[in-house]
């Protein structure tokens, strides 16, 4: 007897062959595919993955980020002359006299920072290679781990240090060595460009070439100088893609911050006395999701680079990834 069915590893009622098994433990655990290089998927897998897992990194960011940015910018307007810190890259440096304010910052700096940090990137990893740490799991790995994120952060200022000197010093070639050039002139806006434009692409270069650092320690447990090392080598050749992606995740974070921070403005410039405290919650509710959503967007720069300089296989990653933790 002719059998005119489907084949024998074909269901009923189906007429094709049945679809290949996931080929990658991500794809098994229903994660997001990986974007490439390319700065509108970044862009669109980032957003999709930070609606999809929104409850568990706004948490996070709610827990570890929020309350500070809340009370730095209440004490930071409600004390004269307190001066919480300046920004130096991913490091916030605590500068001024020692009032409540500095000690926040301190803190901030020295203990928060990096926990979020770890916790953040294991969570953004995780999601990326298709794995779903539970939240106290992320809190006891931030708590773990945070010396060696700090180290990072360490190498990291001392880079960017450094690298303020240079631009320091390029100012000061232009204005001893080439004021004569813009003496007399009737056009000085060329002599702040002469000023400011090689020191700012400089910086912008640097961060660029050193934004994945953090994120490689969780990764793959390269740690201190090596780590910032390694983000430089990954970067290497790719330097227009991923500025491109950092700056445009940039923007987007700065226009949810500009909305939020204008309708702070409204509120704080009638005089109310809660000015202050609205002025620190809108910052905190900007960093709810501008936050995870820049470290969404390095991990899958990291992961892209990965994926172009070397063979990347996802469980293998993944089981490193989990072989890390602590």
């Amino acid at each position: 007897m002719v059998n005119n069915g489907p084949p024998p590893d074909v269901p009923a009622g189906t007429t094709g062959p049945i679809p290949p098994p996931p080929s990658s433990v991500s794809e098994a655990a229903g994660a997001l595919p990986g974007p490439p290089l390319d700065v509108p998927a970044i862009l669109q897998w980032a957003w999709r993955t930070y609606l999809s897992r929104a409850a568990g990194l706004i948490t996070l960011t709610l827990l570890l980020v929020a309350p500070v940015a809340t009370l730095s910018g209440a004490l930071g307007g409600n004390q004269a002359g307190a001066s919480p810190g300046f920004s130096l890259g991913v490091l916030v440096l605590p500068v001024g006299e020692p009032t409540l304010a500095l000690w926040v910052a301190v803190l901030d700096v020295l203990v928060l920072q990096p926990i979020y940090l770890v916790a953040i990137y294991r969570l953004t990893s995780g999601v990326y290679l298709g794995d779903s740490p539970g939240f106290a799991f992320l809190l006891r790995q931030g708590v773990r781990r945070f010396p060696s994120m700090l180290l990072i952060n360490v190498w990291l200022a001392i880079a960017f240090l450094a690298v303020g000197a240079i631009a320091t010093a390029i100012v000061l070639f232009v204005v001893l060595f080439m004021g004569t050039v813009f003496s007399g002139s009737d056009r000085p806006e060329w002599a702040v460009i002469a000023l400011v434009v090689p020191s700012f692409f400089i910086v912008l270069y640097f961060f660029t070439r050193l934004q994945v650092s953090n994120a490689i320690y969780i990764v793959e447990d390269t740690r201190g100088r090596a780590a910032v090392g390694r983000s430089w080598l990954l970067t290497q050749g790719r330097f227009w893609r991923c500025l491109g992606v950092f700056v445009s995740a940039a923007f987007l974070g700065g226009v949810v911050n500009f909305a939020l921070g204008a309708v702070a403005g409204r509120v704080t410039g009638i005089g109310l006395a809660e000015g202050n405290i609205l002025t620190g919650a809108a910052v905190a509710l900007g960093q709810l999701f501008t936050a995870p959503f820049m470290a969404l967007v390095t991990t899958a720069v990291l992961f892209a680079a990965r994926a172009e300089s070397e063979p990347l296989d996802h469980a293998s990653a993944l089981a490193a990834l989990r072989a890390h933790d602590r």
